[in-house]
Formats: structure tokens, sequence, C-alpha cells
């Protein structure tokens, strides 16, 4: 489907997605042949004077981009640069801290150049007021010459009232996991 539209569960038919789109396109990046940075900072100040329900959310970017976690946090909290920066974790910045704090909002699939995340009508994720996504952004470009590359995000927004099912991120970790090499593996859990 186009941009800004989703092949319905229903249907098969391409159909707009619902809700207001915010857009924002990140500066542009060079990198050399064989580069890797391990962590670009990007971060997106919302001026959202009103709290925003995220019911979707378009990542797009044109290659180099390996995986990226994009959370929200308050405007300026720690002292959090509002502009890119080369390394999120120089700079103090901690996924867990930052989702903790605001929120997860979406987790790009690995090497992708076009992703969405669109949840069931009524469902949504709550963006305070005063917010700011942020996200370590991997990249790497495999390629023998350099590449330029782009990046854009947008959310999709709905109205409180049409917001049935409120959205909070979960962790599961399971540290007893351990997979032998060169064998086959079979785990359970319970929850």
């Amino acid at each position: 489907c186009a941009k800004g539209h989703y092949a319905s569960p229903s249907s098969g038919q391409c159909v707009p997605i619902e809700g207001t789109a915010i857009v924002h396109d990140f500066a542009e990046m060079t990198l050399a042949p064989g580069e890797e940075i391990a962590s670009v900072c990007q971060t997106w100040i919302l001026n959202n004077e009103e709290e925003l329900w995220v019911h979707a959310v378009e990542f797009e970017n044109g290659g180099g981009y390996h995986h990226s976690n994009w959370i929200f946090v308050p405007e300026g909290y720690n002292g959090w640069k509002t502009e890119p920066w080369p390394n999120c974790y120089s700079e103090g910045f901690n996924e867990g801290v930052a989702g903790l704090i605001g929120g997860v909002l979406f987790a790009q699939s690995t090497q992708v150049e076009s992703e969405l995340q669109k949840f069931q009508p009524g469902a949504a994720i709550r963006i305070p007021p005063y917010s700011q996504i942020m996200a370590p952004t991997h990249l790497l470009n495999y390629k023998p010459e350099a590449l330029t590359t782009h990046l854009r995000l947008t959310i999709y927004t709905v109205p409180a009232s049409e917001v049935t099912t409120k959205l909070t991120p979960i962790v599961l970790t399971n540290r007893a996991l351990a997979l032998p090499k060169k064998s086959t593996s079979e785990f359970r859990a319970d929850c």
C-alpha cells in the first residue's frame, strides 16, 4: 500500500490510516563505504500543548538504518539534547530509564526501509503534553560506495474520545534462556 495506507485485514484493500498525521523529517546523514555508527541519537520535539493519542506509527528511511528503538520522554528531560547527537549512551541516555520516565513508541525491525505499526480501532498510546521522541539509531552502510540517507517518522493521532484501549509497554526478559551451540533447543515458559 502507499504511504498513509494499510491493507485492511477484512478486505485486503488498501485503506487510509485513521487519524491525523504528524510528520517529522530528520536531517540527512551520509555514511562512508562500510561505515557503521553504533548509536546516533535522533530526537523530535513535539511542541504538543495537549496529550497525543497515537494510533499508528509509520517509519521510512533511505537505507542504512539497521535498527532503532523510539521512546518518548518529557521535553528537555535530564538535559538530553534537542537535536541529533553522535552517541546516545555517551551523553547518559538509557532506554530503560527513558521508557519508564516516558514510554515506548515504536521499534524498527532490522534493516527495513519502510514499516507501519498500527493498532486495532480504539487502541492508542498516550504521549503527555510537552514531550520529545528520541531514538538511538544504529546505522550501517554495507555497500562499497557512500550512502546519503534520510529518515521520516509519521505518527497518526486520534481524539481521546475515540480511545477505548489505553496501551502501555511491557517488558519480558528470560535471563535463564541459554542457547547451546550446534544443537537443537526447545524452551517453554508460563506467565
